[in-house]
């Protein structure tokens, strides 16, 4: 890619645990990135502020919704702490069987 800044990227971000914090955390990373030219749709961003309206844990839903969105993204950025995160290990497996290029956002400079 010759310029990441003009293409649609998806960011996955640790989100079990302490929810709240790790909504925050990721809204956190996704204005850093957008602050630096980055295009990107941020799932926990989204799905979070609507999950506190339903009355059901969804989990499944949202990994189907997420990967929908994944496909018309042309690459993944990890935030720190994905390894320990079923879901951005999914998404991670994705986007690597669909040979997309994979950023990690540790090796951003801040």
């Amino acid at each position: 890619m010759s310029n990441n800044k003009d293409k649609l990227w998806y960011l996955a971000h640790p989100y079990s645990g302490d929810r709240l914090a790790n909504f925050r955390k990721a809204n956190q990373v996704a204005a850093n990135l957008i602050e630096r030219g980055y295009i990107l749709f941020s799932p926990i961003s989204m799905s979070h502020p609507i999950q506190a309206y339903m009355k059901d844990e969804l989990e499944e839903l949202w990994y189907t919704y997420d990967l929908l969105i994944a496909e018309k993204c042309d690459g993944l950025i990890l935030a720190n702490g994905w390894l320990g995160s079923y879901g951005c290990r999914l998404e991670y497996s994705y986007f690597t069987e669909q040979d997309k290029p994979i950023l990690f956002y540790e090796r951003f400079k801040e």
